[in-house]
């Protein structure tokens, strides 16, 4: 009898439990409640945006509209509109950082100053232009950095510290919005009319977004989220190193050019690719059939939009095609025109799926040295090591790619026929890169 009665009093208890649950669903007319009030509210900040000067963005508060649709996604989780207002209001909650604002403005010190800051330069001092010139020239790019009368060397913001906030504060923004629009396209008829407020006119039409739009935000959102994983990816820290942890950072093994935390990023950045691949595709379709009335929409059909997208649809399944299966691609990859061009097989999925945990494994094997340069800002002088990279090998015979294929990237790619193919030869080689 004691048994019969314990599990009598558990059923009761679940059975209750059970109850108190359903009492806790979605309120559906609550959240509808604080949508209209959101809306209301994110009018006010628009209309006080669009027509007041703002010097930087933390001037603008988004508070309000944000937490009335954080509370109406809270009350009913499937609205859709709570969905598209949070989703919207992440995006641009991004923008109220105080973090961001203060490393934005670290390099904006850095890059903008009178020395004057040449990015393609800087960019290209990394690789020489041709294709026989793969050697490394760090000295090139630290050279750029020692020239700017900013900041002492340690004092240089660090790319690391940008990675931190993409990781901390930009990346779960928009995996939110990505997920909150997911929801959205889900309701076919959905449209979201932006009212005149909103746009900070007083006598403008409502403007409508369908799914036209918001597949095409969705778009826009995925190539973010793969550019944001993509940058979070390796350890980009080129400077602020003394003499041996120079050593240390761009010796093979190093810190430098290598995964942060693992494949999971690059793994991330394809889906993402795609993702806004197959959301694009999907906004194109949804616009070729729209049949409303479309002088208040923001993406109109016209005349000519088929031919147009149907243009876009096929570019967009090359690229697609691209990110997961090899390609042949010719071309004159020695940039010798007395030389026949050449055919390669490329496979980009490589460089996502399986990404090389030390780029600087990719190359042939070295050894670092440092030489000190003496740099001067505005109020000091102070002592800068440039890593020199020295090839191991004594001969363009001993120089041997370790993995011609690149991790994969490159399939079926053996050493002889890359330095064939790219133009690499024995006349060009040297043991220490120029």
């Amino acid at each position: 009898m004691k048994v019969f009665l314990l599990i009598f009093a558990l059923f009761f208890v679940f059975l209750i439990s059970c109850e108190d649950d359903s009492s806790t669903g979605p309120d559906v007319n609550a959240a509808k409640v604080s949508v209209d009030s959101a809306k209301a509210a994110l009018e006010d900040v628009m209309n006080d945006l669009l027509n007041n000067e703002i010097s930087q963005p933390a001037d603008i508060n988004f508070e309000k509209p944000y937490n009335l649709f954080n509370q109406a996604y809270k009350q009913d989780p499937d609205n859709p509109d709570a969905n598209f207002g949070l989703a919207i209001m992440n995006l641009l909650m991004i923008t109220q950082s105080p973090e961001l604002a203060e490393v934005f403005n670290e390099w904006q010190s850095l890059f903008i100053s009178d020395a004057g800051f040449n990015k393609s330069s800087v960019a290209q001092s990394l690789f020489k232009t041709q294709a026989s010139d793969l050697n490394l020239k760090l000295s090139n790019f630290v050279n750029g950095l020692i020239n700017l009368p900013k900041a002492a060397a340690d004092d240089l913001p660090k790319i690391s510290n940008i990675q931190e906030l993409i990781e901390s504060i930009i990346l779960p923004r928009l995996d939110f919005a990505a997920t909150a629009l997911d929801k959205v396209d889900d309701h076919p008829d959905y449209t979201f009319m932006v009212s005149p407020r909103m746009q900070g006119k007083i006598d403008a039409d409502s403007l409508e977004i369908d799914l036209t739009e918001i597949y095409a935000l969705e778009s826009i959102i995925n190539v973010l989220r793969a550019q944001a994983n993509m940058t979070i990816a390796y350890n980009l820290d080129f400077w602020g190193f003394d003499s041996l942890q120079a050593i240390s950072a761009f010796s093979k093994g190093g810190s430098v050019l290598k995964l942060r935390n693992g494949a999971a990023p690059m793994q991330t950045a394809k889906s993402a690719l795609l993702a806004g691949i197959d959301k694009l595709q999907f906004g194109v379709l949804f616009l070729l059939s729209e049949t409303d009335p479309q002088e208040n929409d923001l993406i109109k059909i016209n005349n000519d939009t088929p031919g147009n997208f149907g243009s876009a649809a096929s570019q967009l399944f090359s690229i697609k095609s691209m990110l997961t299966q090899p390609a042949e691609y010719t071309d004159d990859w020695d940039n010798d025109p007395d030389t026949p061009d050449e055919t390669i097989t490329v496979n980009f999925s490589k460089i996502f799926d399986n990404p090389a945990n030390d780029l600087k494994a990719l190359i042939p094997d070295y050894s670092v040295l440092v030489q000190p340069v003496m740099a001067q800002n505005q109020s000091a002088t102070f002592k800068v090591y440039i890593p020199l990279i020295i090839w191991n090998a004594n001969s363009f015979s001993e120089w041997i790619l370790p993995d011609p294929t690149f991790n994969g990237f490159l399939p079926g790619m053996t050493d002889s026929e890359f330095k064939r193919i790219f133009g690499i030869t024995a006349d060009d080689w040297q043991k220490v890169p120029q």
